[in-house]
């Protein structure tokens, strides 16, 4: 005869203990979240926000000599542009899309709805300085960082040297254009951007020789160093990548 204590083997769960430290961080975690969650801290993060991108942005707005109206106005679209990614991602979580191709094409719609605004409200010549601004972002970065190695010598660069330099960059990288970086694996992609990588060979060789007519020796020297550590860092990725192509193919 088969009887209930028989036919069915209840078990008891095991309730997970953890330790004193664990269970601290795990404490810590959760106030984090609340703080975050909290329209005090969400207000104090949109104002953070808000400043960055002024910041970000200032420079282009002093040379298009903007209004104040129009600087509002202005920096009102940046944050748009800014907030519609999480906005998107959010709407789609809350629809219980998944799918990352479509959320990617969205934020693009998005942005390009604000895109038209921005030119309809501010006018093609703005906003194509705006456009031009974003495309030469990482060239100015780099002129910014030659800028600075200069800083404390007895030539440094100067503000027409350093448009000059950011322009130069910009333009002989679509001329010469090099392949950028991708990876099949997810994780040679984060270790990739993890060395500071963004797209390979933002010096080109044509680059660097134009660069001569506007610098010093001393400048240039400086410019060559620069050159020399982004390229060291280029390939610190591609030795990352390399690795982890040859794990992923022998990989059962």
């Amino acid at each position: 005869t088969i009887t209930s204590s028989t036919s069915k083997k209840i078990e008891t769960p095991t309730k997970k203990v953890l330790s004193p430290q664990r269970l601290l961080a795990k404490k810590n975690r959760a106030a984090f979240k609340r703080a975050r969650q909290s329209p005090e801290y969400k207000r104090l993060q949109a104002i953070v926000g808000t400043g960055l991108l002024e910041m970000g942005y200032a420079s282009l707005a002093n040379k298009l000599k903007l209004t104040s109206d129009q600087r509002k106005r202005f920096y009102a679209f940046l944050q748009e542009k800014n907030d519609t990614r999480s906005d998107v991602r959010a709407a789609a979580r809350s629809q219980g899309l998944r799918d990352r191709a479509t959320i990617q094409l969205l934020q693009k719609q998005q942005e390009a709805r604000i895109d038209q605004s921005m030119r309809e409200t501010l006018g093609p010549e703005i906003y194509d300085a705006y456009q031009h601004f974003k495309q030469t972002t990482q060239s100015r970065h780099f002129a910014g960082l030659v800028e600075k190695r200069l800083v404390n010598s007895p030539n440094p660069l100067t503000g027409a040297q350093r448009e000059q330099l950011t322009e130069i960059m910009h333009r002989t990288r679509l001329q010469h254009p090099a392949p950028i970086i991708r990876n099949s694996n997810a994780l040679a992609d984060q270790l990739a951007l993890e060395t500071g990588i963004q797209n390979p060979r933002s010096f080109t060789e044509a680059g660097l020789v134009q660069s001569r007519g506007i610098l010093t020796p001393i400048q240039y020297e400086a410019l060559e160093a620069v050159a020399q550590k982004n390229e060291a860092r280029m390939k610190m990725s591609e030795l990352i990548a390399v690795e982890v192509r040859k794990a992923t193919a022998s990989a059962p």
